[in-house]
């Protein structure tokens, strides 16, 4: 080899070096994200090592960079999916939560610092509050993720240690302030969690009495308005109806025929697979239940 091949070689060692280098926390992170669902058509399951891949790149670009909203979003999305779809039992979900509970904490505090704390002290109602935090556009997701996590924390740690930490009240309050700062926000999501809260959340005197299952089929309603493509509102209407309003049974069987019929797709194919199929399993005990009270 010559000295002007074995210049070349190392100039080529030295640019790979560097593009590895040059890859960042957040970069790894969110290659493995978009890997996590890759092979859902062929194993209806999770690339869980891709989702963990996920989850420690975003905590290390996170410690890089703790004011970065975007990043607290991208990882609390992770450990929902991890917490959610992935954890079989409470004792499972109990990380994932418990971490997406201390995400709440400090995003909202990265929120308030961005608005001012004084500021926000001083708006004396929820709407008055919400024109203050519209400065900042990313106000809604703040509140909306804070809703989400404490939802998983719930499903992690059950209803008696909801109740203590007034978890139905925490949903309620960060789902109404995203509807007052952009009720479109993620296909309607302000209306579709706190709708999901009404029409699922038990009724508790002295915890959740201001539970209403009919303002709950309302919001349900008002989100699919918003968005009938994410499987999420029509399938929380259709199971709404026809819990608390079965004289609107044929309407449900409509919704849950049509979404039944969908292929999952977008950049969420294995949610939407989830609630595809959840709807293909309700329309079957609804036809199950008719059938028995034909025969």
């Amino acid at each position: 080899m010559n000295l002007h091949s074995t210049a070349i070689g190392i100039l080529l060692i030295l640019a790979f070096a560097s593009d590895a280098l040059a890859e960042t926390a957040l970069d790894r992170g969110d290659a493995a994200w978009a890997r996590r669902a890759e092979r859902v058509t062929e194993t209806g399951k999770l690339e869980v090592e891709q989702l963990q891949i996920a989850i420690d790149s975003y905590e290390q670009a996170l410690q890089e960079d703790p004011s970065n909203l975007t990043i607290h979003f991208k990882l609390m999305d992770a450990l929902y999916y991890m917490g959610f779809f992935v954890s079989e039992t409470k004792t499972q979900r109990r990380p994932f939560s418990n971490r997406a509970i201390e995400l709440n904490q400090l995003a909202l505090q990265v929120l308030v610092d961005r608005v001012g704390r004084k500021k926000l002290e001083e708006a004396q109602t929820p709407e008055a509050q919400a024109e203050l935090l519209k400065q900042d556009p990313q106000a809604a997701a703040v509140h909306l993720w804070c809703g989400i996590n404490w939802g998983l924390f719930s499903r992690a740690h059950g209803n008696l240690a909801a109740a203590r930490h007034n978890v139905a009240r925490k949903i309620r309050d960060h789902s109404e302030m995203v509807i007052l700062l952009d009720d479109q926000y993620w296909a309607g999501g302000g209306y579709r969690l706190l709708g999901r809260l009404h029409t699922d959340a038990p009724i508790v005197p002295g915890f959740t009495g201001w539970v209403n299952p009919t303002y709950g089929v309302v919001l349900t309603r008002k989100a699919n308005e918003v968005s009938t493509k994410d499987p999420r509102n029509p399938f929380f209407l259709a199971v709404a109806l026809l819990k608390f309003q079965p004289e609107h049974e044929e309407e449900a069987l409509e919704i849950l025929e049509e979404l039944s019929q969908r292929q999952p797709g977008g950049k969420r194919p294995f949610e939407d697979a989830y609630y595809i199929n959840k709807a293909k399993i309700k329309l079957d005990e609804v036809r199950q239940r008719r059938a028995q009270k034909n025969s």
